[in-house]
């Protein structure tokens, strides 16, 4: 027989499928192959041959595997894999033995494989009716893992430590925490409802003492919480404080109270349960000083009265007062009525005064008088003067009053009782006629500026009264610049529109942009001029913005409701003027109400040497225009036009041509010169000659021309005198 030892490192191993086992024999022929685990126990018959017979070396040289689930390949004779699980980690040793002892054995090498699966973390591995199965563990068990050893059972969570799991398929247990207790293997609960616990892993709570609680709310509660602020707790392990009782109080401190305190000292009591402090005895009313747990408050009644807090007894009503047995508190002792009277302490009625009579308040009120005004009785047996009530009054005359006053006059009240006269509803107020016990505020938009009204008035136009809760008894303000009120009664005013704006002297509406302005903000008191070179029509309608003047338009600065053309001697090429340019010497503009948007130059032979020119003139009759220059007219050498004035420089001019010569040119004719008139007269007088003599009389004549009739020669006319000479 011969073994050989494999060592194997087995994790958990929830199945083996395949063990194949490799030998090389020398020689053998019937044996027996058998596997054996660590502990020396004999897992499995592989392979036996009992038979008798030899085999050869060849027959048991390869690979051996063994399976239970793949048809191919051989199961083994004795047992199943699954005996080989749970696999131990250790030395696996497969057996070879001669059946019969008698032939020899020899091998060189063995190894043993096994293809398993391994079980899930928190999974063990069992064998079950249906085969062998991975089982997750149950809830309060867990399934911890061990390196080398398949886990074949669950293990239970330990919650007498303070460990549980509330899962399946848990490879760990929890640890209850703070606040919580285990109290099984799968459930932890909260330490609540009287209990805690400060610590992790317990299996029990913490019972709070006296003075603390926890609350019954589910929740686990680490520390416990004081019971103060008007509770208390005497018991420990409670849920819950108990408030203090009516009488008792427990401080508001922030440390736990075993017990209340009580209200027992004069002046101090509780009425209400869970009050940190007592309370003090409001005035017209007592608590006595008598040790006793003080719940409620006792009022002064019954002649007496307390006017002061925090009182233990009360005072009682002097002489000429009273306090009633009304058991209600009292902070005063009252006078006597009007018509009754007292001499006694602590009395609770004064006496009879009788029907129309009362006891005078100013006095001591031991004796009687008559019910003066705005009080009455109607008995003889009455204990008090009547007060009028109110929206009514009653004189103070001579009169016994035995009934009730007279309703308030118009625009007049009287919200209290046992009155004489009414009240002026005052400036900003008014009565209605219905009810004369209160006077109405005026609201915003309205006013009254008179003592006695019935009514408010209305704000006019362009003003308004804010509704701001004040006294209105002046006529409304005006709007605030910018706005209007274009209603009455109004209690705010409107802002000006885009397009309009509102003039200072009249808030009563808003009014349009137009006629040269425009606007294109609002709440404003003015329209803005239009920019120069631009214009907003007169035609009523709002204008947020302005036109520029086109071209061949201007926009004259002084009126800027229109763009007007450019024409009659000037043109404007720029969009957003004021003006039109002039047309310069040389050119012209047509006067033919049409927009010109340039000037044209003179045509071939024409001339202007005036600017604004709505035309160009032809040259005359001896003169020509150059075309580099249409500003002036040239005249031609030979040439003579008679009443034309020449240039200044005369001296530059050529002679004269004879006089009875004359020229055309562009359709003129030359007047005539003068008889004997032919010579160029030199110098440059400042006026033209005129020539005249007591036997004839020429008409003026042209600049630079002499008369040489009868030998005479005209002298300039000077110093306005014409020369007497003979021609």
């Amino acid at each position: 027989m011969v073994n050989f030892t494999i060592p194997i490192a087995v994790p958990s191993v929830f199945e083996v499928r395949i063990v194949n086992i490799s030998l090389h024999i020398d020689f053998t022929s019937d044996c027996r192959e058998e596997l054996y685990n660590p502990a020396g126990d004999s897992i499995m018959l592989l392979r036996s041959r009992e038979d008798g017979g030899s085999r050869n070396s060849k027959e048991f040289t390869g690979t051996h595997s063994w399976s239970n689930t793949v048809p191919t390949i051989l199961a083994p004779e004795k047992g199943t894999l699954a005996d080989l699980v749970p696999a131990q980690a250790g030395d696996w040793i497969v057996s070879i033995a001669d059946t019969d002892h008698t032939d020899r054995i020899e091998f060189q090498k063995a190894r043993v494989e096994m293809l398993y699966h391994v079980c899930d973390p928190g999974e063990y591995y069992a064998v079950l009716a249906t085969g062998p199965a991975c089982i997750p563990a149950d809830a309060g068990f867990h399934v911890p893992p061990v390196a080398g050893v398949v886990p074949t059972a669950q293990v239970a969570c330990n919650w007498h430590s303070g460990k549980y799991q509330p899962d399946t398929g848990r490879a760990l247990c929890l640890v209850a925490a703070r606040g919580y207790r285990t109290v099984s293997s799968t459930r932890a609960e909260p330490c609540d409802g009287g209990t805690f616990q400060e610590y992790e892993a317990q299996t029990t709570c913490q019972p709070v003492t006296s003075g603390y609680h926890t609350p019954a709310d589910g929740i686990g509660h680490i520390h416990p919480i004081p019971c103060h602020n008007g509770t208390f707790q005497p018991m420990p392990m409670q849920a819950e404080c108990i408030s203090a009782s009516p009488g008792f109080f427990v401080l508001n401190d922030g440390f736990p109270h075993t017990t209340e305190a009580k209200c027992n000292s004069g002046g101090r009591y509780q009425d209400e349960k869970g009050q940190s402090e007592c309370k003090t005895a409001e005035a017209g009313y007592h608590v006595l000083d008598d040790q006793n747990i003080h719940v409620t408050q006792t009022p002064c009644y019954n002649g007496q009265y307390q006017n002061e807090t925090g009182q233990f007894g009360c005072i009682e009503a002097p002489p000429g007062h009273y306090v009633a047995d009304d058991s209600r508190p009292h902070t005063t002792a009252s006078i006597c009525e009007a018509g009754t009277l007292q001499t006694e302490y602590g009395r609770t009625e004064c006496d009879d005064a009788g029907r129309g009579y009362y006891v005078d308040d100013a006095g001591d009120h031991t004796t009687r008088v008559k019910c003066l005004g705005g009080q009455y009785t109607a008995t003889e047996t009455a204990t008090r003067c009547e007060d009028t009530p109110a929206g009514t009054f009653i004189l103070e005359d001579s009169e016994l009053h035995t009934t009730i006053g007279q309703t308030c006059t118009t625009g007049m009240w009287q919200d209290r009782d046992g009155q004489i006269t009414c009240k002026n509803a005052k400036a900003g107020y008014y009565v209605d006629d219905s009810d004369h016990t209160t006077r109405v505020k005026c609201l915003g938009g309205e006013y009254t500026d008179v003592a006695t009204s019935t009514t408010c008035f209305r704000t006019v136009l362009g003003t308004f009264i804010p509704e701001d809760g004040l006294v209105h008894d002046v006529v409304g303000q005006q709007c605030p610049t910018g706005t209007f009120a274009n209603e009455t009664g109004m209690s705010e005013c409107y802002d000006s529109e885009a397009g309009y704006h509102v003039k200072d002297a009249d808030h009563k509406k808003q009014v349009v942009c137009d006629n040269g302005g425009f606007q294109a903000g609002t709440k404003t008191n003015s329209c803005t001029p239009c920019a120069s070179g631009h214009y907003v029509p007169a035609d009523g309608q709002p204008h947020k913005t302005e036109t520029a003047a086109e071209r061949g338009h201007y926009v004259d600065d002084s009126d800027k409701t229109r763009q007007q053309v450019c024409d009659n001697g000037q043109y404007q090429g720029d969009p957003g003027s004021n003006a039109c340019d002039e047309a310069v010497a040389g050119e012209y503009v047509l006067a033919d109400g049409r927009p010109h948007t340039t000037a044209t130059p003179c045509e071939l032979g024409k001339w202007q040497n005036e600017t604004l020119a709505t035309s160009c003139k032809n040259a005359e009759a001896g003169y020509y225009v150059a075309i580099s220059d249409k500003t002036a007219r040239i005249q031609c050498l030979g040439a003579s036009t008679p009443q034309q004035r020449p240039p200044h420089d005369a001296k530059t001019r050529p002679r004269a041509p004879s006089s009875r010569r004359t020229a055309s040119s562009t359709g003129l004719l030359a007047r005539r010169a003068p008889r004997a008139c032919g010579r160029i007269v030199t110098g440059s007088p400042p006026h033209p000659r005129r020539w005249s003599s007591p036997r004839c009389s020429w008409p003026p004549m042209s600049y630079g021309h002499v008369c040489q009739r009868n030998g005479h020669v005209g002298v300039p006319r000077q110093r306005g005198r014409l020369p007497r000479q003979r021609c």
